[in-house]
């Protein structure tokens, strides 16, 4: 990561309110670089979005063989990564490029421990369920509204690479536009 004394820029761009698996992790050192992590979480995301949508005429008998081998190297990725890590299970947030907003409950895995203001934290995102394979951002939580119950947390990331940034902000923009099509149904 870059220069960890300033938090990402407060125009937040676009929102959505959704519902993701979300993992929070108090931390002590907040200068991870969780870059090639996130490469890899954007690459699988990818990857699952494109392959959707191909009609069977589309593809020839090869590549149907190809997609199936691909396939079972995917199903035993995916066995061998939830035995190392299990999925958490999905939790109603606000998301923006800048900030993640969320209530935290006592029944969370940092019921233990006691979430503060300008305490950095590393928030897990586990965008879908081909890989359980999170996206990592390192952030500050700079409110906590404990007129809510229960808490309402507000939490502001720290600054990344430029590309990091570009597809976090990218995955967001995908997220909203799923909003609002279930809506429209």
């Amino acid at each position: 990561m870059n220069n960890k004394s300033e938090l990402a820029d407060s125009s937040q761009g676009i929102s959505v309110a959704t519902s993701l698996p979300l993992r929070i992790k108090v931390i002590t050192d907040a200068s991870a670089d969780l870059s090639i992590q996130n490469q890899m979480a954007f690459d699988i995301i990818e990857a699952f979005e494109h392959s959707e949508g191909l009609s069977s005429h589309e593809q020839s008998v090869q590549t149907r063989q190809l997609e199936n081998k691909l396939n079972t190297i995917v199903k035993l990725l995916r066995l061998l990564l939830t035995s190392r890590d299990t999925v958490p299970p999905k939790q109603s947030l606000t998301l923006s490029a800048t900030t993640l907003q969320w209530h935290q409950t006592a029944q969370g895995e940092t019921a233990t421990e006691v979430l503060k203001e300008n305490q950095d934290i590393e928030v897990s995102f586990y965008p879908g369920s081909e890989l359980p394979w999170p996206i990592k951002r390192i952030a500050r939580i700079i409110k906590l509204d404990y007129s809510q119950t229960p808490i309402e947390v507000t939490a502001r990331f720290y600054p990344v690479d430029g590309q990091t940034t570009e597809r976090f902000e990218k995955w967001i923009f995908r997220l909203h536009r799923q909003f609002i099509r279930q809506n429209k149904q």
